[in-house]
């Protein structure tokens, strides 16, 4: 009974700080002025607003990590029967044969809600349009198919007052969200909400290892050695025409292979103590070098990048990265560290 009461004291804080952070989001307050009926229904089919906007959130995040994918189409097949059963699972999985209407409209509603924010990214100005469009279409097809008078929910979306008065910011925020590469995540690995994000999706942390520390405290930034290995890193990617290339999670990505060479330089030649943790390279080169990333999850791309630097650097590589150094430390003296 002790351990029941914990959790459910440890599920209200949760929501509680859930609402704090998604508060202010144009997308919640939809899913909150559509999907508050379900919240107080006398049914057992009971579903908050904020469980509502974590299924929609998840799908998006999903949607967006796998745009390019051949087996998105199938898991957008999947929508219906994935989404319906987590509805019924969040709602306790019991539920009367009568109430199996409440369930398809809970399903439909949040299939709308998604398709609504897709819709928002049809347009030639933002990355994947076409392919978001594929995936208004399929999801359009699947309700038709599991529920033929599904339109007429969706009207009632769009013509609500919530919707009409703030549409052009959900627009600007879904655009913003959808093509924010890995800056742009509210859910995790397992489809929960994160509870330290910022609007954007970035996470927020407690103050984090650095790769160049000051000396004696490894979360605050050396800015000049930071700022000198930026420029030199940025300047031997375009001596080597890699400066357009973007991060992603393969092992033969050319950036990755060469700040690994890099590492080991700094390491053995220069005897710089570094972490071996993935993070620190990965805000390196997103967040000081400016590098886009293709990985949309930072866990997925800080975890791959982790694995790397256990990796041999290849001979070639590393007389590359010697020989650029030799040259470049001519003309810009590099700072103590």
């Amino acid at each position: 009974m002790k351990r029941l009461t914990m959790q459910k004291n440890d599920d209200v804080e949760r929501r509680m700080k859930l609402r704090e952070v998604y508060g202010d989001n144009e997308l919640y307050g939809l899913v909150g002025q559509i999907c508050n009926k379900y919240a107080g229904t006398r049914s057992t089919l009971r579903l908050m607003p904020l469980d509502f906007f974590e299924i929609i959130v998840g799908w998006l995040d999903m949607i967006s990590a796998h745009l390019k994918e051949v087996d998105l189409e199938f898991r957008i097949q999947e929508a219906w029967t994935d989404i319906r059963e987590r509805i019924m699972n969040q709602t306790g999985g019991c539920h009367g044969r009568n109430e199996d209407y409440v369930l398809d409209e809970m399903t439909v509603t949040t299939l709308c809600l998604i398709n609504l924010c897709l819709r928002k990214l049809i347009d030639d100005d933002v990355p994947g349009s076409r392919l978001y469009y594929r995936c208004t279409l399929k999801i359009a097809f699947l309700l038709d198919d599991c529920y033929p008078q599904w339109e007429e929910l969706d009207l009632r979306i769009t013509n609500h007052e919530y919707y009409q008065y703030h549409k052009d910011k959900l627009k600007n925020w879904v655009i913003s969200y959808m093509t924010g590469g890995s800056m742009a995540s509210f859910t995790d690995d397992l489809g929960r909400l994160k509870t330290n994000v910022s609007a954007n999706g970035r996470e927020k942390a407690n103050a984090k290892i650095v790769l160049f520390a000051s000396r004696g405290d490894n979360k605050k930034p050396d800015l000049s050695v930071t700022a000198y290995w930026k420029e030199a890193f940025l300047a031997f990617l375009e001596e080597m025409k890699l400066n357009e290339e973007k991060l992603d999670s393969s092992k033969n990505n050319k950036v990755v292979r060469m700040l690994v060479a890099f590492r080991k330089y700094w390491k053995e030649d220069l005897r710089m103590v570094l972490s071996d943790s993935g993070a620190p390279y990965y805000r390196f080169l997103v967040d000081d070098c400016h590098i886009e990333c293709k990985v949309k999850t930072e866990r997925t791309m800080v975890t791959h990048l982790g694995n790397m630097l256990k990796s041999e650097v290849g001979t070639d590589e590393e007389c590359l990265v010697k020989s650029f150094m030799r040259r470049y430390q001519q003309e810009h003296p590099q700072p103590d560290h």
